[in-house]
């Protein structure tokens, strides 16, 4: 039976939007699994659902290495700007 088959038989319209809503959800949810860190959380304390970005453990590996990389540059930056002023001084005595 399709859902157009469906449709008709019970008498009500729309049904096979909501049937193919209901299996795009169902292909989603496994993928939900997979989010870290989770989309959603409710705090401890009470309130609202808190809701995060979205990002899959491969993103957040990707992103995590950017961020040290990064920060990798600037400490080596920040140590010959030291270094230059340091022999800067020295120089001038």
């Amino acid at each position: 039976m399709t859902d157009a088959d469906l449709e008709a038989a019970i008498g009500r319209g729309q049904l096979e939007e909501v049937l193919a809503s209901i299996r795009a959800h169902a292909r989603l949810v496994p993928k939900l699994a997979d989010l870290d860190p989770p989309i959603w959380s409710v705090p401890k304390e009470g309130g609202g659902l808190e809701v995060a970005f979205w990002e899959t453990a491969p993103e957040r590996a990707a992103r995590e290495a950017a961020e040290a990389e990064a920060a990798a540059r600037a400490k080596e930056a920040a140590e010959t700007a030291a270094a230059a002023a340091a022999a800067k001084a020295n120089g001038a005595k």
